[in-house]
């Protein structure tokens, strides 16, 4: 088994919680290798090198560090398990996972896995979520300000200075060839129901259902923002005309104008046009 390990995770839990996995697995008689990243890129570099000698991968840290490992992941083969240290942890939350140290080794121990949907945008992957605007806008600001571990307090200035600041240009949207919007100022294509730990744009998403769904705000009004993300926060759809939903394996989204900032599991990646493809059932996830 190999442990990878995002150590500042968590301000530093990471570094501690990899280390207990690993006593753990030892102490059942596993063959452990624990390695640590050292920085952005390390731990997409590392799954891009896996052997055939691991069976079996665990990853520690949050939705980046996971992100970072599908991109490089080449051996689908091989079965994941997450422990998740991050801010909004994501996945852990769609997987139900506690994040403790011991129910991880058990996952690892007892091998049961499901398969999850995997999104492709270009040479990066994502399990979670895609976005194109605002929150993308959001978080390009949060990464060129971080400084070591963050906090969900850390994403605060972020979100306010991109409420402000950022003037959405109109988005073209089209699933499965279909165009589905062509003055959209704000999209999100997800994977998994939760977004940002605490809101559900699109409740009804199946990361094992073969589709992504996705979330359309047709109005640059800041106070429809608002009302969709307070709808969000307590899991209800917003309506027509002002939100649209579509579901389907292909995304592609451009600007008619300028283009706008994309985001992939909580990470800037880059700016439109963004295009999407599903892989269905490609990954093996360790879960309860």
């Amino acid at each position: 088994m190999l442990i990878l390990a995002n150590p500042i995770s968590g301000r530093g839990r990471g570094r501690t919680a990899a280390g207990e996995l690993a006593d753990r697995l030892r102490a059942a008689g596993h063959d452990v290798q624990l390695a640590f990243t050292g920085g952005p890129g390390d731990a997409r570099a590392r799954a891009a090198t896996l052997g055939p000698g691991v069976d079996r991968l665990a990853v520690v840290g949050g939705d980046g560090t996971v992100n970072e490992v599908l991109s490089g992941l080449v051996r689908f083969d091989v079965p994941v398990a997450l422990l998740p240290t991050g801010t909004a942890n994501l996945l852990g939350r769609e997987l139900g996972l506690s994040g403790s140290p011991a129910e991880t080794a058990d996952l690892l121990h007892a091998g049961r896995t499901r398969r999850f949907d995997v999104g492709e945008a270009g040479d990066r992957r994502f399990l979670s979520v895609a976005g194109v605007g605002f929150d993308a806008e959001a978080v390009r600001r949060l990464a060129n300000r971080r400084r070591g571990p963050i906090t969900q307090l850390s994403y605060v200035r972020p979100v306010l200075a991109a409420l402000i600041a950022h003037r959405p240009p109109p988005l073209r949207v089209r699933v499965d060839g279909e165009i589905v919007a062509e003055r959209a100022a704000w999209v999100l294509v997800c994977n998994v129901r939760h977004y940002a730990g605490y809101f559900a744009f699109t409740p009804a998403a199946d990361p094992s259902d073969g589709l992504l769904d996705v979330c359309i705000l047709n109005s640059p009004s800041r106070l429809r923002l608002a009302g969709l993300c307070f709808k969000a926060l307590c899991h209800r759809t917003g309506r027509p005309p002002v939100v649209t939903y579509a579901r389907g394996s292909h995304i592609e989204i451009d600007s008619t104008q300028a283009p706008a900032p994309c985001e992939l599991d909580g990470d800037p990646a880059g700016h439109t046009p963004l295009e999407i493809r599903l892989r269905p059932a490609a990954l093996r996830l360790l879960a309860p």
